[in-house]
């Protein structure tokens, strides 16, 4: 079975990401969206957020590789680099739960940076919002505890 190749974050040296003679393509991007029986009124997503999302998706990257880049003298942590990811993230679930039980109401003067959580903790965050329908669901069982955290959640949306 082939293997696919290895991704690379940066382009090796001497490599071209241009198609050549530099003009992209002319195209009229849709406004509108047909999802099942219902039209969108507009875009779902923005480009800055588009932007924003994948600037987030290489913090986490960028984060793992520091967490396996750690010297092994960490108490209790794994010398192994998935089992070592994998204690990483167990307790950045830990600290997401503690973090989400200690959230307040937020004032929406405060800004979007001094209401963040530590990386480790959005990355749970977002793989949880990855569910939408445990993410639903808990927000109807727990109710108080996770309106603060979808309050927090359109600030960070509207940010990007």
């Amino acid at each position: 079975m082939d293997v696919p190749p290895r991704y690379a974050a940066k382009a090796p040296p001497g490599s071209s990401t241009s198609t050549g003679d530099g003009a992209l393509p002319s195209y009229t991007f849709p406004t509108k969206f047909v999802i099942g029986r219902v039209q969108t009124d507009g875009l779902l997503v923005t480009i800055p957020q588009v932007k924003g999302h994948l600037a987030m998706l290489n913090a986490f990257a960028e984060l793992k590789d520091d967490v396996n880049a750690w010297p092994d003298n960490i108490p209790n942590m794994p010398f192994n680099s998935k089992k070592r990811w994998a204690w990483f993230v167990n307790m950045a679930v830990e600290r997401f739960d503690r973090w989400v039980r200690a959230l307040k109401s937020i004032d929406d003067s405060i800004p979007i940076e001094d209401v963040l959580p530590p990386i480790d903790v959005l990355m749970v965050w977002h793989s949880y919002m990855l569910n939408p329908r445990w993410y639903a669901e808990d927000g109807q069982r727990l109710g108080p505890i996770l309106q603060h955290l979808h309050s927090i959640g359109r600030k960070l949306a509207a940010s990007l």
